[in-house]
């Protein structure tokens, strides 16, 4: 089996069919490829819908389970899979006709580690936003910090599976948000290989005006508490490394990531206290202050505010009174 597409479902009843439907139809000829679905106890009527959909393409793996999260239902997909690569794909998004065959023709002939391609920013009607896109280029993790492509999501990307079993990776339970980042961070850490692509084939849906896309006290605080929780066990984790070389690179990374964990802290509605405990958690592993090194000037200049507690809580209140009086 060449590659296993895993697919966490939940409460997707009005996008499960285009997702499922943008795969499966591009596997028709595929025997080595196979698509495993697992409902996470869903409460509409996506099960449903994947059950229709399994006697239309009776290829598809079918799995479902009692609700325990994206992380615990992607875990589960690891187990089952028996490909040689894996591609996490999430169960609202949907993929460009054609891009399976380029795929297939990339990890036979290349074998890489990792094969990393573009996305599309898309509404639930197709209509696109934005994209992100990359080169046709064969390069190492290294080469990818160095050009600071910072790739957190795993839907991205499909990963040698051997690399993800060497390295006992699996997503972190404990945590709601971040969860993606950890698992990217440590893939691409243990990866040598990577060939990315102009292609943008994949569409990451999201609903700007959706009430889940607003950001809510309890969303704001988990995010902040996971992006803690995970940056240190992965400051723990280069501890561990003895490859000085690489630990540089990724250690740039790290420090992008609580980058925009701190424009976070400034941009949202964040309580003061848990903007100190978040100085406090780092300050304790000596992963804070940031370092600005390898950013840009203006990235450059808000670490500088960041870093100096004081001035940072006086940016944050200046900006939260523009917009009260704005307002």
């Amino acid at each position: 089996m060449l590659l296993s597409i895993i697919i966490p479902v939940y409460n997707v009843e009005n996008f499960i069919e285009r997702c499922v439907r943008s795969i499966a139809d591009q596997l028709k000829d595929y025997s080595d490829i196979e698509l495993i679905l697992i409902d996470d106890g869903s409460s509409d009527n996506s099960l449903n819908k994947l059950m229709i959909l399994s006697q239309e393409y009776q290829f598809l793996k079918l799995d479902n389970k009692e609700n325990g999260g994206v992380s615990e239902t992607r875990n589960l997909g690891i187990k089952k899979a028996k490909g040689k690569y894996l591609w996490f794909v999430d169960s609202d998004d949907y993929i460009d006709i054609n891009f399976i065959s380029e795929a297939y023709k990339i990890l036979l002939k290349e074998e890489p580690d990792i094969f990393l391609f573009g996305h599309k920013i898309v509404s639930a009607e197709g209509d696109v936003y934005s994209s992100i896109t990359y080169e046709n280029e064969v390069l190492n993790s290294q080469d990818l910090i160095e050009k600071k492509v910072y790739v957190n999501s795993v839907c991205f990307k499909i990963i040698k599976k051997e690399i993800i079993e060497k390295g006992k990776i699996l997503f972190d339970t404990s945590v709601i948000t971040a969860e993606d980042f950890e698992f990217s961070f440590k893939l691409h850490y243990l990866s040598n290989k990577i060939i990315t692509t102009k292609l943008t084939p994949y569409n990451y849906v999201v609903n700007l005006n959706s009430v889940s896309n607003k950001r809510s006290k309890s969303h704001l605080l988990n995010l902040a508490n996971d992006s803690v929780v995970i940056a240190l066990k992965l400051n723990q984790f280069l501890k561990k490394k003895s490859n000085i070389n690489r630990n540089i690179f990724f250690k740039f990374w790290l420090n992008n990531y609580l980058y925009g964990l701190f424009f976070s802290l400034f941009r949202f509605n964040y309580d003061y206290l848990t903007i100190k405990g978040v100085i406090k958690d780092l300050k304790k592993e000596s992963i804070y202050p940031l370092n600005s090194n390898n950013m840009k000037f203006k990235k450059r200049l808000f670490v500088y505010f960041a870093n100096r507690k004081q001035l940072f809580f006086l940016i944050v209140f200046f900006r939260r009174m523009l917009i009260k009086n704005n307002s």
